[in-house]
């Protein structure tokens, strides 16, 4: 088979049917499979999925594991060669898949291809980084911002005709190998949500894999469908924080760490919450993570019965109240 498409979804009943049948259309011409990973919904999801695609395509999680966690479920069931991750809020314009797909055939170094996302309204989002998260970043960053410029230099330009390696590709929609996302070990259970793809990045790199973004391909991405309805402004803002936390404790000395929780309690909104949050954090911010680097590689061919029964296995991060992971 030649392609996988993984959508992770979450009280996704009025997006989960637009999604399907746009990733239908997408790749009618190509031997594909189309996997929904459910995390737990509430709403009508499953069902609406379940009326699209056979039976042994819709896996459905008795926990909200997060999207990475999400997302490797559906790497373990997958039998293409190529997996196309989605965010149930992500649609793929005409082309685009070919043009992904043209980037992985043409070079075996080439891990991962993403496109360049849009919003609803044409608009330019950010879908790579020319850089990864550190001290020199978040300044550069407050230095813009209180000269009021925009930051251009850290992101893929849009003119561009072929593709532009990346540090790292923002995880809501990029197609990579699945042999190779396998045995990376997809996405790390450290994070539940926001963050992981900076994560996923760097390991293909240190790994010796690049990551592309391809202009000429396109998706409009609505941006925080299914976060939106649950979490405010404010749980949003600190759910990354925690996420930064965790990716600076696995590849950030801790000196620089303390010079960049320093720069992260400046800002121009949630100043008091910043300054409860990170100034705490300058003296210490908790014990490394650097063992938690690399996780053990995904085994395929997961019976998906024992997934939709809700089978979790001991390395799955475990949840009370259906939003935070284990402590790593």
């Amino acid at each position: 088979m030649e392609v996988s498409a993984i959508v992770v979804s979450y009280n996704s009943q009025d997006r989960v049917e637009r999604s399907v049948g746009a990733l239908q259309e997408s790749l009618g011409h190509l031997d594909h499979e189309i996997l929904v990973v459910d995390n737990a919904s509430s709403d009508r999801t499953v069902e609406l999925a379940g009326k699209l695609l056979p039976g042994d395509c819709v896996i459905v999680n008795r926990q909200n594991l997060g999207f990475g966690q999400g997302v490797n479920r559906g790497l373990r069931a997958a039998r293409g060669r190529y997996s196309l991750i989605m965010n149930d809020d992500v649609v793929l314009e005409p082309g685009s898949i070919d043009r992904l797909l043209g980037a992985l055939r043409a070079d075996a170094g080439i891990a991962v291809a993403g496109p360049l996302m849009v919003d609803a309204h044409g608009q330019q989002t950010h879908s790579a980084r020319l850089w990864y998260p550190g001290w020199e970043e978040e300044w550069v960053r407050l230095t813009d911002i209180v000269l009021r410029r925009q930051r251009k230099a850290a992101y893929p330009g849009s003119c561009q005709e072929g593709l532009v390696e990346v540090k790292w590709l923002v995880a809501a929609c990029m197609l990579g190998r699945t042999d190779v996302l396998r045995a990376i070990g997809g996405f790390n259970p450290a994070f539940f949500m926001y963050g992981e793809d900076i994560d996923f990045g760097r390991r293909l790199r240190a790994l010796g894999y690049v990551s592309v973004t391809i202009p000429g391909a396109r998706a409009v991405h609505e941006g925080g469908a299914s976060t939106s309805t649950v979490w405010s402004d404010e749980d949003r803002m600190l759910r990354r924080a925690r996420s930064r936390d965790t990716y600076y404790r696995m590849w950030v000395r801790r000196p620089s760490r303390m010079l960049l929780n320093l720069r992260r309690t400046l800002g121009f909104r949630n100043q008091p919450l910043r300054l409860r949050y990170f100034l705490p954090r300058v003296i210490y911010d908790g014990p490394s993570l650097r063992k938690l680097r690399f996780p053990d590689p995904i085994k395929p061919d997961l019976r998906v019965s024992e997934v939709q029964e809700g089978t979790l296995d001991e390395s799955s991060p475990s949840s009370t109240d259906g939003g935070e992971p284990r402590n790593p």
